[in-house]
């Protein structure tokens, strides 16, 4: 990556970090800077070109912005990393352009957290992870870091059993989870994807996968997830999840290795 455009990208993340910050009176103005900014730099311009490419904007904001029939409102911020660099690029471009009125929005939808304002809860929801997703795509530090969760010391005559039963849990969790991002590009290789030899195969391999997580064959599962993996490559409309789904299987393939030379 040329100097020019590190520099637009370093700007850019300082803007998120301003707009976290702001307070709710300015915040209009240095959203439409942000989005200037935005559209002044070609990496993160087709970062969220390519996120925009997977994602249904409608169904996704119904599902992300909720009402129910007795006058409630809630926001369901999507877990999928494309979707949400895409649903908070939507609705910050919908701020702009005046579609949603912000005090309105914010009041309805982030107003719900005890002891914190309307706008703090927007912006430690949305812009917050839509800023750690930019900075991680460009190698560039996150703002936050997860605080390790201390760990209990266990007897050891207790440690055996406690260890083969949170393997099998981890096995339980690694499946429903892969399963759903699988599954998930399954569809969007069948909606966006043309006919050709490279996706063919990746669809073959997507299919296996289903099979073997159903079967809990980790053998099977895991070397197919590999193959996934490599077989990716090109296929533009899984690029997100497959980043999602490598995340995921890393760890698992490092236990599986490590218990073998044990």
């Amino acid at each position: 990556m040329n100097e020019t455009n590190t520099k637009k990208i370093e700007y850019f993340i300082a803007l998120c970090d301003d707009l976290i910050t702001c307070k709710f009176l300015v915040a209009e103005s240095k959203i439409a800077r942000l989005l200037q900014a935005l559209a002044d730099t070609p990496p993160i311009y087709q970062l969220v070109s390519d996120c925009m490419e997977q994602f249904n904007r409608d169904r996704e904001m119904n599902k992300a912005f909720v009402t129910d029939g007795k006058g409630r409102f809630w926001c369901n911020v999507p877990t999928e990393e494309y979707k949400i660099v895409a649903l908070v690029f939507c609705v910050l471009a919908d701020v702009e352009q005046k579609k949603i009125d912000f005090t309105d929005f914010i009041k309805r939808f982030f107003d719900d957290e005890d002891g914190v304002n309307c706008y703090t809860s927007f912006a430690r929801r949305m812009i917050l992870p839509f800023r750690e997703l930019i900075a991680e795509a460009f190698g560039f530090p996150k703002r936050y870091t997860p605080s390790e969760q201390p760990q209990t010391l266990k007897a050891d005559d207790d440690e055996d059993d406690d260890d083969d039963e949170d393997k099998h849990n981890d096995d339980e969790d690694l499946f429903a989870e892969c399963s759903e991002i699988i599954n998930e590009m399954t569809q969007q290789v069948e909606l966006n994807e043309k006919e050709r030899p490279q996706t063919q195969q990746f669809a073959l391999i997507l299919r296996s996968l289903t099979k073997a997580a159903k079967q809990k064959d980790e053998d099977t599962f895991l070397a197919l997830a590999i193959g996934a993996r490599e077989m990716s490559k090109g296929i533009k409309s899984v690029k997100f999840l497959m980043k999602q789904f490598s995340e995921k299987v890393e760890d698992a393939l490092e236990d599986y290795f490590d218990d073998d030379e044990d």
